[in-house]
């Protein structure tokens, strides 16, 4: 086999693009990790056997591990959620860093790329309310969470935020995507 020397920028070129297919997997970020895995589906799990069924064949320790995850240390934190979106008018199938939920139903910021709770739809009124605090894999336990017939009208902005933004308007709203610049 003979070898033919390149040029230095062809050897740039090729260091690049080899670094870019090698490393690129280990970039993304325990968001955008979350994005690739986001579906929308029909329903979800309404008891705990059907969770743990449809979390393994979701199978999110898998994209943790081929995607060099490094959100978490534990890939174990990396789990199964099927939860609302910020709109509150799809269920979103995802893997997801766990969280602690405090008195609001679980959503998936599409915006935000996580589990957050919807800071618009506090579940502890429901009968039988939610817990005040839980784990966000256990969201499948608060059904009413998914009934989307009791905030009709109700346009949900959801945000990358803390706290979610309630419109009553009959149209959706967009939000410009703000980029936040620490000069300090």
């Amino acid at each position: 086999m003979v070898f033919q020397e390149m040029s230095p920028r062809e050897t740039i070129s090729s260091f690049l693009l080899w670094y870019f297919i090698d490393c690129t997997s280990s970039l993304l970020s325990c968001g955008e990790l979350s994005m690739e895995t986001m579906k929308i589906v029909a329903s979800c799990p309404s008891n705990e056997d059907e969770k743990n069924k449809l979390a393994k064949d979701k199978n999110c320790e898998r994209y943790w591990k081929i995607f060099k995850h490094n959100c978490t240390e534990d890939p174990s934190t990396f789990q199964y959620h099927c939860v609302i979106n910020g709109h509150r008018n799809k269920k979103i199938e995802v893997c997801a860093k766990k969280s602690s939920i405090s008195g609001y139903c679980t959503e998936f910021s599409i915006l935000g790329r996580k589990i957050k709770g919807n800071y618009g739809y506090d579940c502890t009124k429901f009968n039988p309310p939610c817990k005040i605090n839980y784990n966000s894999t256990d969201a499948y336990l608060y059904k009413q969470c998914y009934n989307f017939s009791s905030e009709q009208g109700k346009v949900v902005v959801d945000g990358a935020g803390q706290f979610g933004a309630h419109i009553k308007i009959g149209v959706p709203v967009q939000l410009p995507v703000v980029e936040v610049f620490n000069t300090v």
